[in-house]
């Protein structure tokens, strides 16, 4: 018997309502906070990478309607 995938829920529900931004919010600000850090290069050349694969994941959901639609889409892409 396969067992179920170990899922981890990163926002709450509630708790943080007034302190994080909502589903729809989430793509603009990791947007504007990867902008702030490229235009004051506060990444060294080893951080690089991953600002470029951060990037990418961002702009991949973008194209969705949230990250757990992603998520979702690439687990069931891999499940076998």
């Amino acid at each position: 018997m396969n067992k179920p995938p170990k899922i981890t829920y990163l926002l709450g529900a509630g708790a943080s309502y007034n302190a994080l931004p909502i589903v729809n919010e989430l793509v603009n600000v990791a947007q504007g906070m990867l902008s702030y850090l490229h235009q004051t290069k506060t990444l060294n050349p080893y951080k690089q990478f991953e600002f470029t694969k951060t990037h990418a994941l961002i702009d991949e959901v973008a194209k969705h309607h949230s990250i757990d639609t992603l998520a979702r889409k690439i687990w069931l892409k891999n499940r076998g």
